[in-house]
């Protein structure tokens, strides 16, 4: 039993981030007791052992004095540990690691039977797991999103890696070298493909569809063997004509792909919405009856994914989810565990949350900046979510996005070529979340892929 000993009186914020650093990403028992005269620290020891580890316990501390965490939260109070410096090699993204809410020079100390770490470990994973630092952003972008620019992750250089998982893997460091005895859940590494169903086949084909098309091909391009191209297309997607069409057959390559190397696929579905940026497909159409039915029995999961407008709205999210279960009913006759994500990747961290646990939602993973990969979260583990609004620990897991591929290429974005540069970029992010987080989760749309080359860089995110 892991004994943790701290200053203030337990509560859900503490409970919180020791219950997801030594519950869910350690796996250890552990108890809390309140000592007031601790002060600005926390004591961590194992029964039957000498020795401890004192942490620094400052964002917690003040959480409730908003002058106080504004002053935290500034750029000054980001300081580097050289790990190397103090004699520590340990298997992190770097041996020079970013210690947050400190104005000093991190000091680290190790006696006899003490070990003295720089690190709020419990502050910082509150802070970036709980999204808290977003209460403070008011920038958004043109789709009401936080940018990763504007996140400290971004500013400081520390998106690329996931550091509550470091600072776990340096705390574990630790504990086995006081305590050699003590052991922790058994860790395998799991890679999350994942693919959201915009545009399931190339063009609509309602009428609103077709009249958008040909004032698009002949006003905005002047294309009109395009036009003509494009209206022939569509009649025929209307008649029921499908075969052919490039988007469904890049889902069974992708189920192909997957199969190969024994992995399964997340797909999220649209099942309403009246925004333009909403998908052009309906559920009941015998072309997307088909479609889920394939993902099913090929093993893959079917998950919600929430329209334009639902982020913040439970009931338009509700409507839709009973829709998907309605679709979905004759698929499996056990019920289905309910996954998530937002449309847009749009998100509100005081609203979000909440409305997809109320909504009985297992898993969500709608948590990357839409503008840069990495580790928004500050980890590649999937972990509960905390609601900010109401101070309460929720039952739903978000699973962390790390890569979508529009991220990569867009050209509002990261605008990155398809060339082995940008694939050596991306491996580095998948081996960086594996080798300490055990986990990777990517997002690859299914009417992404231009050529093989988009195919191969699939594959290699895909495989174990």
């Amino acid at each position: 039993m892991i004994t943790i000993t701290g200053p203030i009186a337990k509560n859900n914020r503490l409970t919180y981030a020791l219950s997801v650093l030594f519950d869910d990403f350690l796996g250890v028992e552990w108890q809390y007791k309140h000592v007031a005269n601790l002060n600005d620290t926390i004591i961590v020891k194992a029964d039957g052992y000498q020795g401890e580890i004192v942490l620094p316990f400052v964002f917690l501390r003040f959480y409730d004095d908003k002058d106080a965490v504004k002053r935290l939260v500034r750029p000054d109070h980001v300081q580097s540990w050289h790990m190397a410096k103090d004699g520590l090699s340990l298997a992190l993204a770097s041996s020079s690691i970013p210690i947050l809410f400190q104005n000093k020079k991190p000091a680290f100390r190790k006696t006899k039977n003490a070990v003295f770490l720089p690190i709020d470990i419990l502050g910082t994973a509150f802070f970036m797991l709980s999204n808290f630092e977003e209460t403070l952003i008011t920038e958004k972008d043109n789709h009401g999103r936080v940018s990763a620019r504007s996140s400290m992750a971004y500013q400081h250089g520390y998106l690329e890696r996931p550091l509550i998982d470091e600072y776990s893997a340096i705390l574990w460091h630790f504990m086995t070298d006081l305590w050699p005895d003590i052991k922790r859940k058994a860790e395998t590494e799991t890679i999350n493909i994942t693919c959201d169903i915009d545009r399931p086949y190339e063009l609509g084909h309602r009428t609103s569809d077709i009249l958008r098309g040909i004032k698009s091909d002949l006003r905005d391009r002047f294309n009109l063997p395009g036009c003509f191209r494009h209206l022939h297309q569509r009649l025929r997607y209307r008649a029921g004509q499908f075969d052919g069409d490039r988007f469904l057959a890049n889902i069974d390559r992708m189920m192909a792909i997957a199969g190969m190397h024994d992995q399964i696929i997340s797909f999220y579905m649209l099942a309403g919405g009246d925004h333009w940026l909403d998908g052009y497909y309906q559920l009941k159409e015998p072309v997307i009856q088909n479609l889920a039915r394939k993902i099913w029995e090929n093993g893959h999961r079917i998950g919600i994914h929430g329209s334009y407008m639902s982020f913040d709205n439970s009931e338009i999210l509700r409507q839709e989810i009973s829709h998907l279960k309605t679709s979905l009913s004759d698929l499996s006759s056990a019920p289905i565990p309910m996954i998530a994500r937002q449309h847009y990747l749009r998100w509100d961290h005081l609203k979000t949350p909440a409305m997809l646990d109320g909504l009985s939602i297992a898993t969500d993973s709608s948590l990357a900046f839409a503008d840069h990969a990495g580790f928004r979260c500050g980890t590649s583990q999937t972990f509960p979510m905390f609601d900010l609004a109401n101070d309460q620990i929720l039952s739903i897991k978000q699973q962390p996005l790390i890569i979508m591929e529009t991220t990569i290429f867009d050209q509002r974005y990261q605008n990155m070529p398809l060339d082995q540069e940008t694939l050596d970029y991306l491996m580095q992010l998948k081996a960086t979340a594996l080798r300490i987080g055990k986990q990777f989760t990517f997002l690859w749309h299914n009417c992404s892929f231009e050529d093989e080359l988009s195919f191969s860089f699939f594959e290699q995110l895909a495989k174990s």
